[in-house]
């Protein structure tokens, strides 16, 4: 796509929504969480961003300094 001129971005759902695209949008279909599982058991993993998490609840901000990671 790219060297035919085409911009790619990889862009959230609701900037799709909010944006006004003169072009393509490629929205891939969703992936059930069993059919994940099936894939990982076969030892395959799918392609970066095709799947994603959804949480339902806010995750507190942690500030932890890198260094006290790597001890």
């Amino acid at each position: 796509m790219l060297s035919r001129g085409f911009l790619v971005e990889i862009v959230p759902d609701y900037e799709v929504e909010k944006r006004k695209y003169n072009g393509l949008a490629v929205i891939p279909p969703c992936i059930e969480r069993k059919e994940v599982i099936n894939v990982v058991k076969q030892g395959y993993v799918f392609p970066p961003k095709s799947t994603r998490h959804i949480l339902r609840r806010k995750i507190p901000d942690v500030n932890i300094p890198l260094h006290e990671l790597v001890k």
